[in-house]
């Protein structure tokens, strides 16, 4: 069963690289066994040659990994606020940074717009990873706190005894505990980035 399933997912993909590697002529015709004889890698090389793909792949991976990083370091911090700090408006706060999920993200791209513009942050690599980095926030945040509150609270109060203050007992003592909230925050980060940085150059 696992590799019938298996086939639904991976058949579609192979037959996009099999087309891939047809001449452009060939591509749109009716596939035939004579395809199987004009294989050849000259559509890859021919797109490397000729245009700025491996510019355009650069700068995604770039601003993918620099949305990733200020998103993982922004939420596990945030994150941590909320789970462990108990402040007069803390719930209406987080429930104010869940609200922004339901924000449509067509409703946000004027203001940032305008808000990058004046920070001199368009055209920008840097600005365009922050653009990113807000809208990846959200999800973070509520990812890293659910993380923090599965730590018993004893291990905070072992290491304030042991004189840990807040900085030492996120990095020193909770961080390896909360690794897996953080990748699922960087990869999630990383993959909308990805795509959506992609798009942005091929369009």
């Amino acid at each position: 069963m696992g590799t019938l399933a298996s086939l639904v997912f991976v058949l579609p993909l192979a037959w996009s690289v099999f087309r891939s590697l047809l001449p452009g002529t060939m591509v749109t015709s009716a596939p035939s066994r004579a395809d199987l004889s004009h294989l050849s890698f000259g559509n890859y090389t021919g797109l490397i040659r000729n245009g700025d793909i491996l510019h355009y792949t650069l700068n995604s991976l770039l601003v993918a990994v620099m949305t990733a990083a200020a998103t993982a370091v922004t939420a596990t911090m945030a994150g941590y606020g909320f789970a462990r700090f108990r402040f007069r408006g803390s719930g209406l706060a987080f429930a104010l940074v869940l609200a922004t999920l339901m924000v449509p993200f067509q409703a946000l791209l004027t203001p940032l717009f305008l808000e990058m513009h004046s920070l001199r942050l368009t055209n920008n690599l840097i600005g365009l990873a922050l653009f990113y980095t807000t809208f990846n926030l959200p999800f973070g945040v509520f990812v890293m706190r659910n993380t923090f509150l599965q730590i018993p609270w004893e291990l905070s109060e072992q290491a304030a005894v042991d004189g840990a203050g807040a900085a030492r007992t996120l990095f020193s003592v909770l961080r390896p505990l909360v690794v897996p909230g953080i990748a699922t925050t960087i990869l999630y980060a990383f993959l909308f980035s990805w795509t959506d940085s992609s798009a942005l150059w091929c369009s």
